[in-house]
């Protein structure tokens, strides 16, 4: 809620013999990948967060530790960032060990407290108790060959390792690099090739609706922003001057009270059909509530002693849900925005889906300044979408080509490690397509 921004204590990390102290040295590096808890780790612990990090001394895997006993042991080739395998290991894992395709664990405490060895074989996709083996122990000074490099997430901010440098946020794993073929080949990726003369014309059916809401003249008690108003006239101008949204169709709320915004959200629902678009933008203050496990919306007119003029990430949902667009996309810039998400992906698996397919298939995506964090009130998150929104010059553009255009620069630009997310809403109806942009 408050214009604050998360900063990383940085301490030297002697392993790596690269030790830091300011975040000034990441400006040689670029973000590169990200690495989500596999899902397997929820069905087998509800709660998870990432305990350990290893690298085998070959640099062939990377061993992402969740400890929580059981522990998941999840395997990713360290070149191409695949996840290879995921271990449900009995007990809390203390050292790991790598040969010839072969884990093996030393120091593991059962549920009774027992001291037990482990072995996980990667081909076999198998887990099983093994006897003591000194070549496979702490105790051996002479074990540095197959001893992995173990990096501890929650006890320093960033780390290095060779060309990368990695730090966690929240039940992700951030790598950034400083490789030149990997910055030349991420930079190029993010450019556009196509035109609209290269995109045949598709005659597309419906109509593009916009709510557009900036909230910045909030109470003394929640403080005031700075940027939200003009963010979103920025977008407004934008939608409406560059691609088919109708003036007509495109309502811009500034400072709304919540029954300003729900009687927008209640004229909507009788207005959208089944077959038109819908694009709903927010920014404002964000608030994650621990006692009710809830992300909410703050309007203007919110205040800190009571929840009457909040309005609950699942109130967003209900109204997604009954208006029953083809497709919808829900833009937010708000603190702890990422709360909306139903899976944890980053992206789906649309690109061999033509586009006229995405778009006729029903979808409610959402795209965030951040996850599950605090964002700053001067956000270069609507800078850079509005930026590639006006350079596009495709004649077809996804949310989730957007979101991959902007991406990079808004992490490799933002004073605090600003992630933005992309995912589908929960419970709204998604059935895999995309909300699809049309260049007037």
């Amino acid at each position: 809620m408050k214009k604050l921004l998360l900063l990383f204590l940085i301490i030297p990390f002697l392993s790596f013999s690269q030790g830091i102290s300011t975040l000034t040295q990441l400006s040689d590096y670029v973000y590169f990948k990200e690495i989500s808890i596999p899902d397997q780790a929820y069905e087998w612990n509800k709660r998870n967060y990432i305990s350990n990090i290893y690298i085998t001394k070959d640099d062939k895997y990377l061993i992402v530790d969740m400890n929580m006993n059981p522990s998941t042991i999840a395997v990713y080739d360290f070149k191409t960032f695949d996840l290879m395998n995921v271990f449900k290991v009995p007990g809390i894992i203390y050292n790991l060990f790598y040969e010839d395709s072969l884990f093996y664990i030393d120091g593991s405490v059962t549920p009774l407290f027992i001291r037990a060895k482990y072995k996980l074989d990667l081909v076999a996709n198998k887990v099983s108790k093994t006897k003591n083996n000194r070549k496979y122990s702490w105790k051996n000074p002479n074990n540095g060959d197959h001893k992995c490099t173990r990096i501890h997430p929650e006890r320093e901010g960033v780390h290095f390792y060779k060309n990368y440098a990695l730090t966690k946020v929240q039940d992700k794993l951030v790598f950034f690099t400083r490789d030149e073929d990997d910055k030349n080949r991420l930079l190029g990726d993010s450019k556009e090739t196509e035109n609209l003369d290269s995109q045949p014309e598709l005659n597309l059916k419906g109509i593009y609706y916009a709510l557009i809401i900036g909230s910045e003249d909030y109470l003394s008690e929640i403080g005031a922003l700075d940027h939200p108003v003009n963010d979103a006239e920025k977008l407004y101008k934008i939608l409406t001057t560059h691609y088919t949204f109708n003036k007509d169709n495109v309502t811009l709320l500034k400072n709304p009270t919540r029954d300003d915004i729900l009687s927008q959200l209640d004229n909507l629902l009788n207005t959208i059909g089944e077959y038109d678009n819908f694009l709903i933008f927010y920014a404002g203050h964000g608030y994650w509530d621990d006692q009710f496990q809830e992300g909410y919306w703050l309007p203007v007119n919110a205040t800190k002693s009571g929840r009457g003029a909040w309005i609950s990430n699942s109130t967003i949902q209900s109204y997604l849900r009954a208006i029953g667009a083809q497709n919808t996309l829900l833009i937010t810039d708000a603190c702890f925005a990422g709360s909306i998400f139903k899976t944890r992906t980053a992206f789906s698996n649309n690109e061999n889906k033509a586009m006229k397919d995405l778009y006729y298939t029903p979808s409610c995506k959402a795209i965030t300044s951040g996850n599950m964090t605090e964002v700053p009130d001067k956000s270069v998150f609507i800078n850079y979408l509005g930026d590639r929104l006006i350079k596009n010059k495709n004649r077809y553009l996804t949310s989730e080509q957007l979101f991959s255009s902007f991406k990079m620069a808004v992490i490799n630009n933002s004073s605090n490690l600003q992630i933005p997310q992309f995912g589908v809403v929960r419970e709204t109806g998604d059935q895999g397509g995309d909300f699809v942009f049309q260049k007037k």
